[in-house]
């Protein structure tokens, strides 16, 4: 039972409410800071742990308590966990948006929240397609979010994360490109048929190997444009390119769209322009999330799945 909204609290309340046994020897910094046991952050009232430490910190505290994330759900177009034990198709748990893997290994471990991962390296010719993504380019939309879960294996590399090339002819392609160069985070929109882009980068050292990061990149193409790109639910400085005639939106769907992991697609071949590191989730919304999405997606490090929502 969440802890009273008036009146004194204790910290056999405190205790209580966490679940702990109330002749522990506690401090109310102890409390405030969690050491005692999890905060958590889904309650509408939550300790931040910081100076001045007040036991009144607590009044409303709901140990219990759930978030609704089901605004997620809003103009969700796919949502890949890469929680496949065996077997070379990558379900899409919200929609239609099949994908196809080759040679990635699966079951792989992730952070806490996000169940397992898959592990690309580009020297083993590993990729993975997806089926095509027509309710994103429609010939109308102009802005498209990608989030997922990555931990590279170095930051010396080009990693293509969530790439569309719609190939027509060497002068004539349309492309989304989501990835990470060397350390930087980038995502690009062009239209090569008429030398149109926009682009936008971090600086050197936005991302390190070796760990589980977020990344959340989102963008729109139309009248202003605008991007954004996230690395654990904190903004990053980015660079913004524009050329030719930029498009004002994403693509049409007589160019094709199919996404890729791993591969760039140009006609009947494939660009092994790849992917060195673990994969855990890949989600891709047609709106710019809130920043309260955000930080359900970011979980304090750990992370969400489908069913969370």
């Amino acid at each position: 039972m969440a802890i009273s909204n008036s009146g004194p609290v204790s910290c056999n309340d405190v205790m209580t409410e966490l679940g702990n046994a109330t002749d522990t020897q506690v401090s109310i910094q102890n409390l405030c800071s969690g050491d005692v046991g999890d905060i958590n952050q889904a309650s509408t009232i939550k300790p931040n742990g910081s100076a001045p430490y007040s036991l009144s910190d607590f009044r409303g505290y709901d140990h219990a308590a759930t978030v609704d994330m089901s605004s997620l759900q809003t103009s969700l177009i796919s949502w890949h966990e890469f929680n496949e034990t065996s077997g070379g198709t990558i379900a899409d748990s919200h929609g239609t948006h099949t994908g196809t893997n080759t040679g990635a290994e699966l079951s792989q471990s992730a952070n806490s929240g996000t169940g397992t991962s898959y592990h690309f390296n580009e020297g083993r010719d590993n990729y993975a397609m997806y089926d095509t993504y027509n309710d994103v380019f429609d010939g109308t939309n102009s802005i498209i979010t990608v989030a997922c879960w990555v931990k590279l294996d170095n930051i010396t590399s080009t990693h293509r994360i969530f790439v569309n090339h719609a190939y027509k002819s060497d002068s004539d392609t349309r492309a989304l490109i989501f990835g990470v160069n060397d350390s930087r985070p980038r995502i690009t929109a062009y239209y090569d048929d008429n030398g149109g882009y926009h682009h936008w980068i971090a600086n050197t050292g936005a991302i390190a190997s070796g760990a589980w990061k977020l990344i959340v990149a989102e963008i729109d193409v139309s009248g202003t444009p605008a991007g954004s790109i996230y690395v654990n639910n904190s903004s990053i400085s980015l660079n913004y390119a524009e050329g030719g005639t930029p498009p004002s939106v994403l693509s049409d769907t007589t160019e094709g769209a199919n996404f890729s992991t791993g591969k760039i697609y140009t006609g009947s071949d494939t660009a092994n322009i790849g992917m060195m590191g673990y994969i855990s989730q890949i989600v891709v919304w047609d709106k710019i999330l809130s920043a309260t999405e955000r930080g359900w997606l970011y979980n304090s490090g750990n992370g969400i799945q489908y069913a969370d929502i």
